[in-house]
């Protein structure tokens, strides 16, 4: 059996335009929104309660730091963290209330404003 080794993304990942991360590859199951503008929006009526402040170690907006390792995990990984919740993030923010293109927007959103 052949062996191939693997380089870990998270130190490369930042030297990746940002803004192409806004629409992971659907194959992985990821986001397909693109309309940034419903994103901000839904960001600044739920989102930004956490993720201004890092609340219960939410990834900040725009901390490259903070998101670096979470985006490394790729497109699915992150989806699936975001819909159905992780660590003390409930399933889409809590906003079970809102469609998932719409929920997807303000992740991809979040995604865009990585410095």
């Amino acid at each position: 059996m052949k062996r191939v080794k693997f380089l870990t993304v998270a130190g490369v990942i930042s030297m990746v335009s940002i803004a192409a991360l806004t629409r992971f590859d659907s194959n992985a199951g990821a986001f397909e929104c693109r309309d940034l503008v419903e994103g901000e929006q839904i960001y600044a009526a739920s989102c930004a309660t956490c993720h201004d402040s890092g609340v219960a170690g939410s990834p900040r907006l725009g901390n490259a730091d903070e998101w670096t390792p979470l985006l490394a995990k790729g497109g699915a990984v992150l989806r699936s963290h975001a819909m159905r919740g992780f660590n003390a993030m409930p399933p889409k923010g809590g906003r079970l209330d809102i469609s998932d293109y719409a929920f997807e927007c303000a992740v991809s959103y979040m995604i865009s404003k990585v410095d």
